[in-house]
């Protein structure tokens, strides 16, 4: 349904279905292990990439973008969703509102990651989409934010600004989030 396939997958010989690139799949599952099982950051991920001289799908270094991509992607689960606009000269907005899209699933594609590594590795995604974005609405820049934790709990310490005396104060909110929790 147009576009190019996705990395690890190709047109297979009688053109009906995909067919593995095993040099690339190797690539994918090495990139979901060290996300999911050794703990790896996506920068960190790009760095191993390229200092093994692995070849990205589309530029001339691995971006972050492209990672979360891929870690996101359900295609390596064996699943790929289309949507069709069935409207010339009209956006997919459009034919959305007026019911003019047509939606299917596609299931039979081969599976490179099994399904319990990629639920792993959308678990951590989405924890790290939740701290990205609450420093995101930080309006003041702080030294030590986002590098110190807790030592009895493990959470990631707050900062509270002190204008009056130009101070910063770093605490753990366990005791609020405990509150909210069982509230």
């Amino acid at each position: 349904y147009g576009g190019k396939y996705p990395y690890g997958l190709t047109k297979s010989d009688d053109k009906s279905y995909h067919k593995i690139v095993p040099k690339e799949t190797k690539v994918i599952k090495k990139i979901f292990d060290l996300f999911g099982n050794e703990d790896y950051t996506i920068k960190q991920i790009m760095n191993y990439l390229d200092s093994e001289k692995i070849t990205p799908p589309i530029s001339n270094c691995w971006n972050d973008l492209t990672i979360r991509n891929m870690l996101g992607s359900e295609v390596y689960i064996g699943k790929r969703k289309y949507e069709i606009k069935l409207l010339k000269n009209r956006t997919k907005d459009e034919c959305k509102k007026l019911g003019k899209v047509f939606e299917f699933e596609q299931t039979n594609l081969p599976k490179i990651i099994d399904r319990k590594l990629f639920d792993k590795v959308q678990l951590k995604l989405s924890q790290l989409e939740s701290i990205s974005n609450g420093r995101r609405k930080m309006t003041n820049v702080y030294m030590l934010n986002g590098m110190i934790y807790c030592g009895c709990c493990g959470n990631m310490l707050k900062v509270q600004r002190n204008y009056k005396q130009n101070k910063n104060r770093y605490y753990c909110d366990y005791v609020n989030r405990r509150w909210k929790v069982s509230n």
